[in-house]
């Protein structure tokens, strides 16, 4: 990809809590570019975040369930569907 604007930006950093922090900005570019399925992918584990991260769009939420729900089984991976949790609120160890 050589469009600069194509590009998802993150910065990471470590909370108070020592606990990594991951933030994103999708310029309109690099949405337009993932719209239809296209992927960006982030290896965090390269700066010692154990979290490898894939990120798509998709053209409505059952279209990305389903996006997810085929690459959980292309990798023989079981999901926990939790998008009614609060994830605000979530503690360490997934615990509400």
């Amino acid at each position: 990809m050589s469009d600069i604007e194509q590009k998802m930006i993150f910065m990471t950093a470590v909370t108070g809590d020592g606990l990594p922090l991951i933030i994103f900005a999708i310029p309109r570019a690099a949405w337009v570019r993932m719209k239809d399925g296209l992927t960006s992918e982030f290896d965090f584990t390269k700066i010692g975040i154990p979290v490898r991260m894939t990120c798509f769009g998709c053209k409505d939420h059952a279209d990305g369930m389903r996006m997810v729900e085929e690459m959980a089984a292309k990798a023989s991976v079981t999901i926990k569907d939790e998008r009614r949790m609060d994830m605000r609120h979530v503690l360490p160890g997934g615990k509400p």
